[in-house]
């Protein structure tokens, strides 16, 4: 008789909700930029390049770890390594006065733990 090892749900779950929270996080973090800039550059800015930056980062990072937990299942490597993009993606527009992007970052960085250390299970 074989004995396959299931694979954990903790990095889907954790990839899903991290990326649906990253979504509008991602926006937040763009508007946040630029204010941020505006105010930095006493209304000499516009603001826009540093929120386009900001947001494309979140949206990056937001998609990046949403497809992470969902691949979760079946290649939880490639979704380890993926969640840990998002993690950084997100992670960086913490700097632009993102406070919301942290849970995201935060998810995707504990949901990437739990898939590289599962086993991809076998037969023993």
């Amino acid at each position: 008789m074989s004995n396959v090892q299931g694979k954990s749900k903790v990095p889907m779950i954790l990839g899903i909700i991290g990326g649906v929270l990253g979504i509008p996080s991602a926006y937040c973090g763009g508007v946040c930029a630029g204010t941020a800039d505006i105010i930095a550059t006493g209304g000499a800015s516009d603001g826009g390049d540093a929120m386009g930056t900001f947001m494309i980062l979140g949206l990056l990072g937001a998609v990046l770890g949403l497809v992470g937990g969902i691949q979760a299942q079946k290649n939880p490597k490639r979704s380890g390594y993926l969640m840990i993009a998002g993690a950084l993606m997100s992670g960086i527009t913490v700097l632009g006065a993102n406070m919301l992007a942290l849970l995201p970052a935060i998810l995707f960085a504990i949901g990437a733990y739990f898939s590289l250390k599962q086993e991809t299970g076998g037969v023993s």
